[in-house]
């Protein structure tokens, strides 16, 4: 099982046969394989399938299994992080192009909060100033 809550992956990510990879967050390279048997988890808000929300369809906290195959799958994480994957079930070596086998299990589970990055630096900078402030008036 291979988690991935943050950073950046390189260009190419595959998981192969039997892989279990849950995604909350980071940035992926130009290439994600998906092989068969496969089950993969993405966690976060805004799941859109060729820019279409999936709203409609989707619970808080219960896992969604996409079927669909070519197409393109974005949203955000729950770091913050935009994401897309083209759902290319054909696999061409060495193309820098995304596959998910239609044989592997793709998930995507709606959380409730997906903080914006921009807003958690502005979070941080105000609490700074707010304890600062404070220390200095019991000082």
């Amino acid at each position: 099982m291979v988690n991935v809550s943050g950073g950046s992956v390189g260009d190419s990510f595959f998981a192969l046969s039997g892989s279990e990879v849950n995604i909350s967050g980071g940035t992926f390279g130009s290439e994600f394989n998906a092989f068969f048997n496969t089950n993969i988890s993405l966690f976060g808000s805004d799941f859109a399938l060729d820019g279409v929300l999936l709203e409609d369809s989707l619970v808080v906290d219960q896992a969604f299994v996409i079927l669909d195959r070519d197409v393109v799958l974005s949203g955000i994480l729950a770091d913050g992080s935009e994401f897309s994957f083209d759902l290319n079930q054909d696999f061409v070596f060495g193309s820098d192009e995304d596959f998910f086998s239609s044989d592997a299990t793709l998930a995507v589970t709606l959380i409730s909060a997906v903080p914006e990055p921009g807003s958690l630096t502005l979070f941080g900078w105000a609490a700074t100033i707010f304890l600062c402030r404070r220390r200095k008036t019991f000082a």
